[in-house]
């Protein structure tokens, strides 16, 4: 059973969006501000409210292939991960300069940036395993075809058996793998 939201709620979700999309947008520019956080922040507030701008987001040409990665499938790519962990901790060295007279508030800046980088680096990272296939198809369909991990695996067993049955460049020999 799927809630709908009333007017205000989608009012209210696709504000918080554009706030969020702003403040990535800020980040192009800004160094240690975050510009795919917050604009999967901002694609995740528009998914109910605004699926066109979500849409528009996730086909963003240099940011859109990460947002959909990780919206799809929760996956996010090493790089992206070191660069994250390297940026958040940098805002943290930053941060602890303005907050020195505060012990209890560096305890708890470093308490959260430890808590979100050990969440971000636990998250799973895209394989070249994972298949590729267009909008509508099922997994079990693109496996069939031989477009998944299994299928693929398949066919090329299937190319080094019939490697080693070819007949080799004498006659009346058969090649040994």
């Amino acid at each position: 059973m799927t809630a709908t939201l009333s007017r205000a709620g989608m009012i209210a979700l696709r504000l918080l969006g554009v706030v969020f999309f702003l403040a990535g947008l800020a980040g192009i520019v800004l160094p240690l501000v975050p510009t795919v956080a917050f604009w999967i922040l901002a694609a995740l507030c528009w998914s109910r409210s605004a699926p066109g701008w979500r849409q528009r987001l996730t086909e963003h040409a240099r940011y859109g292939a990460v947002i959909g990665a990780f919206l799809d499938h929760g996956v996010v790519p090493r790089t992206a991960k070191g660069y994250a962990v390297a940026a958040i901790h940098a805002s943290g060295v930053l941060s602890s300069l303005a907050l020195s007279d505060s012990a209890w508030a560096l305890a708890v800046l470093w308490t959260v940036l430890a808590l979100v980088s050990a969440w971000l680096v636990t998250r799973p990272e895209p394989t070249s395993a994972r298949p590729t296939q267009p909008p509508g198809r099922s997994l079990d369909t693109a496996r069939a075809e031989g477009r998944g991990a299994q299928g693929r695996s398949a066919r090329v067993s299937g190319l080094i058996s019939e490697r080693a049955m070819a007949p080799s460049a004498t006659p009346g020999t058969r090649r040994r793998m």
